[in-house]
């Protein structure tokens, strides 16, 4: 069940907001952040090898599933999946990058949720 069934949609974005500030605790100072669909995110991480941006999309990822999070008195537990994409020789725009990581999320989805994908080339 979604947080916006279950809650509405207020609480729902609530909650979106909070992933986008815990999100840029993790961030360095040239990365950027960006609201991209209703409960998607982009995060571009210049000058960081696949390495780097598992574990931060990993450390991301757990501080959501462990803290519980108080929205206009409502207390919930809430988990994410991220994708990694890379640039690459095949992905060099980044239009085909969001749709790697978007691919990245469907299989994150299918597989469960609560993870985070490295998408492959």
């Amino acid at each position: 069940m979604t947080i916006n069934d279950h809650y509405g949609h207020d609480i729902g974005d609530l909650a979106i907001k909070a992933c986008g500030r815990r999100a840029r605790n993790w961030l360095k100072k040239n990365d950027i952040l960006g609201r991209i669909g209703g409960e998607e995110f982009l995060i571009i991480l210049p000058d960081t090898e696949q390495a780097q941006a598992v574990e931060i999309a990993e450390r991301l990822r757990t501080s959501i599933e462990s803290n519980q999070f108080v929205f206009n008195d409502v207390k919930m537990n809430f988990t994410i999946s991220v994708a990694v994409a890379m640039l690459t020789s095949q992905t060099h725009e980044l239009v085909d990058i969001i749709k790697q990581a978007d691919l990245g999320l469907y299989q994150a989805k299918d597989n469960g949720r609560n993870q985070v994908v490295v998408v492959d080339h």
